[in-house]
């Protein structure tokens, strides 16, 4: 029924704008012309507003022409319509404009031609610009969605309030691509379901993209979430929007990648991720033996942020491997002359083969590389391979994906730390359903101040004094 009357509405505006030009222009009505101008030809409140206008004029023996911007907001296709109808001397103009102030101007000079301007649906500024304006009370549509909107979340309020149902979730990644978020992303889902939880799910358009991140937060908030499990992109740059989440009373853990600062969130899931960064520089040193001393080393890192996961990741691999660290908060400040550059990969294939050339120009003879993630390792080994030199590089990674374990295993990668992104998900559910069942926060791992869920060094070469698990093992507990 609503539906039906503003379809009415519109066309009767169009038409009583019509048949008062008519009246204006000519008594009688002869050899009249007319013009439309509205600020698409797509949107179906203008196809209905062209519909109206058409038929009163066919009814009145008018010409209508019609014309539209490409897209909302294409001031200068309407004022190229205005000039167009003062030459065709039409005797007036209907217009939706686009810009209700820059065409202020060419308005004036189609009135001093003579021509009727009315505005419809939206008014000129100022309103007197136009000979006059028929349109809907804006402001009074707006008010009445308004209460509406406000009577809507009392009532959804009180049905969440009672017995406590209703409980929603959302989980925020840094993309929807890489297989660690999206083997998450299913961990989430599933114990969603479990628990009766309606959970939504965000991410990044790529590795980086933390305004998405942000508006993702601001809608949680808006929906009333009880909580937020999330991977930042940028670990600093989020805290504020966090800040706002927990103010609202949303419980927010961080997966994977721990906040800066680390209690910024209520709680954090996490692999250790210097762990596996030094388990990885372990094996590479002991691999290496005696040659380690003269090693070669590419480091290819997440982004220039440097988030939380990567600077641990990384740091962990130098202290593994036998370098000193200088600020052990941030990469790149090392002085060991085996180090011969960092790189950012954006954590993606295509990323870590760039940076992989990139660092080979500095020195075609790095030996051992160091990369963030596995699709990294795989962009690396490609632009290895590009010079034949595919066969007497290591390189080791973290992750421990499905196509990472198979990477190991046909020894594209000599050997990556396994972490375990379902289970973090799935306990980050758990937390928040208790979150909204009785008001308690998880607590961290005995000695640590994350939840820690655990790593595990997948490699076919044990190398002795380091604790390892081979493919066939970390092929049963991988993913994506």
């Amino acid at each position: 029924m609503k539906h039906t009357l503003n379809k009415a509405l519109k066309t009767a505006c169009a038409a009583s704008a019509l048949a008062l030009a008519s009246s204006v222009a000519f008594a009688g009505g002869h050899g009249i012309s007319a013009c439309l101008i509205t600020k698409t030809d797509t949107n179906p409140f203008f196809v209905k507003m062209k519909e109206g206008a058409t038929a009163k004029a066919e009814e009145l023996g008018i010409t209508l022409k019609s014309y539209a911007g490409k897209i909302d907001g294409d001031h200068q296709s309407q004022v190229a319509a205005i000039e167009t109808c003062i030459a065709d001397g039409a005797k007036g103009i209907l217009i939706t404009a686009s810009d209700t102030k820059a065409i202020v101007g060419p308005v004036a000079q189609a009135r001093d031609a003579g021509l009727l301007v009315i505005a419809l649906d939206t008014p000129l500024e100022p309103m007197d610009a136009a000979d006059a304006t028929f349109a809907t009370d804006n402001f009074l549509a707006g008010e009445l969605i308004g209460k509406c909107a406000a009577s809507a979340l009392a009532l959804a309020s009180s049905v969440a309030f009672a017995g406590g149902h209703g409980i929603s979730a959302c989980l925020i990644t840094k993309t929807d691509t890489n297989p660690f978020f999206v083997k998450m992303k299913e961990g989430a889902t599933a114990k969603a379901e479990e628990l009766g939880i309606t959970l939504k799910s965000y991410a990044g358009k790529i590795d980086g993209d933390h305004q998405s991140q942000v508006a993702a937060i601001e809608t949680c908030i808006a929906d009333g979430a009880k909580g937020i499990l999330i991977t930042a992109s940028d670990t600093k740059a989020i805290v504020g929007p966090v800040a706002q989440a927990r103010d609202a009373g949303l419980l927010v853990i961080a997966l994977d990648t721990p906040l800066e600062p680390m209690d910024a969130a209520d709680a954090t899931f996490a692999t250790d991720n210097f762990l596996a960064g030094e388990l990885i520089g372990k094996w590479a040193a002991a691999a290496l033996g005696a040659d380690a001393a003269n090693a070669k080393i590419g480091m290819l890192d997440l982004a220039v942020s440097q988030p939380s996961v990567g600077v641990l990741r990384d740091q962990g691999f130098l202290q593994g491997f036998g370098i000193d660290l200088g600020d052990p908060n941030k990469w790149g400040d090392e002085t060991d002359s085996r180090i011969v550059g960092n790189d950012v990969t954006a954590g993606n294939e295509e990323g870590g083969r760039k940076a992989m050339e990139n660092l080979l120009a500095k020195d075609p003879m790095i030996n051992v590389v160091y990369t963030i993630n596995e699709p990294a390792a795989s962009g690396a080994y490609e632009a290895l391979k590009a010079i034949g030199r595919e066969n007497d590089v290591l390189i080791v990674s973290v992750d421990g994906g499905c196509p990472g374990i198979a990477d190991v295993k046909a020894g594209v990668i000599g050997a990556t730390s396994q972490q375990y992104p379902l289970l973090m998900a799935s306990l980050g559910v758990e937390a928040i359903k208790q979150w909204a069942d009785d008001g308690s926060k998880p607590s961290p791992t005995p000695g640590k101040n994350f939840f820690d869920t655990g790593v595990s060094l997948v490699t076919d070469k044990p190398a002795a004094g380091v604790d390892s698990i081979d493919t066939a093992k970390g092929t049963d507990l991988c993913w994506g």
